[in-house]
């Protein structure tokens, strides 16, 4: 399988250099160009495919998760399937916290959204008493006319509300690195670079942020040498009109990971001290257990003791 190299660009990671800002021009081109690689009828099975990465604080293992995109067959109209899964803790000598995570998404042939449910569940922990409360919140979505609807439990309330798409359904961020191999498919080939809407959950899970992904693949020259692609982000409205004006928007800085196919191979570092390491998916049971006190003595060794 080829090799590539994806510079993938997390949200407030930083302010990409004002010289490396895409024009007006290139980013209608790429728009266009993204229209393109994603207007395929059919399920693409080198789209396909499971990745799974722990997350280690100082060397413990503090987190991990799974990403898997499955042929839907058919389910509630879709082609694709994504299934997201994730844990992860903090912890001091006092107390901590366990986050459980799932997602199952149904996406149309252009790895557009078609149907989603989330669930979060987390688990506080007084070590000292031994007492554990738990909160249980989830969102459910859908498409309806070019509009993105949903429904939100969270903390003991429901909301709705929705976002229009304009045209452009959203590709969940987690399969992003998928867009190589519709770009094997393409007649635009690698080397261009494209843009395309992508759908990320916020952390308060009663809303979504839908922005613009900028993205080149470079296919490798030689099997045994790694090819690149960059991608950042347009922070700001998911409308297109509001693409065109360069200064009311900002570019997030670029970091990488290294695919093989669809494949994450390695991550960038998450923060300092902070390391996200690939696994082999079948190695990966998405209920492990996590050691806090492990992870309370890594993390206090890399945040500090924690404060009175």
């Amino acid at each position: 399988m080829r090799h590539v190299i994806l510079a993938m660009t997390l949200l407030c990671s930083g302010i990409f250099a004002a010289s490396e800002k895409p024009s007006g021009t290139e980013i209608k081109a790429a728009l266009e160009r993204g229209k393109i690689v994603r207007d395929v009828k059919e399920l693409i099975p080198a789209a396909l495919g499971k990745n799974a990465f722990v997350i280690k604080i100082n060397g413990v293992r503090c987190g991990h998760g799974i990403t898997t995109l499955e042929d839907a067959k058919g389910e509630g109209g879709a082609v694709y399937k994504l299934t997201e899964e994730a844990r992860s803790a903090q912890a001091d000598d006092d107390s901590a916290r366990i986050y459980d995570y799932k997602g199952t998404y149904l996406l149309n042939s252009r790895l557009g959204l078609v149907s989603g449910t989330l669930r979060w569940k987390e688990t506080t922990k007084n070590l000292a008493e031994k007492k554990d409360d738990v909160t249980e919140e989830s969102c459910s979505m859908r498409v309806e006319k070019d509009v993105l609807k949903w429904e939100a439990t969270v903390g003991g309330e429901t909301t709705k509300d929705s976002t229009p798409l304009n045209g452009e359904t959203p590709i969940p961020q987690s399969i992003l690195c998928s867009l190589s191999a519709f770009l094997g498919k393409s007649s635009e080939g690698f080397g261009k670079p494209i843009c395309v809407p992508e759908l990320s959950p916020r952390a308060d899970k009663d809303a979504f942020d839908i922005q613009t992904a900028w993205v080149t693949f470079e296919q490798a020259k030689e099997k045994s040498t790694a090819g690149f692609a960059k991608l950042i982000h347009l922070v700001g409205a998911p409308e297109r009109k509001e693409i065109e004006g360069l200064s009311s928007v900002s570019w997030s800085a670029p970091q990488v990971l290294t695919l093989d196919g669809v494949s994450i191979t390695s991550y960038p570092a998450a923060a300092p001290g902070i390391d996200v390491e690939p696994i082999a998916p079948e190695k990966l049971d998405p209920d492990a257990s996590l050691d806090l006190a492990k992870i309370a003595a890594a993390a206090s060794e890399v945040m500090g003791p924690k404060k009175p």
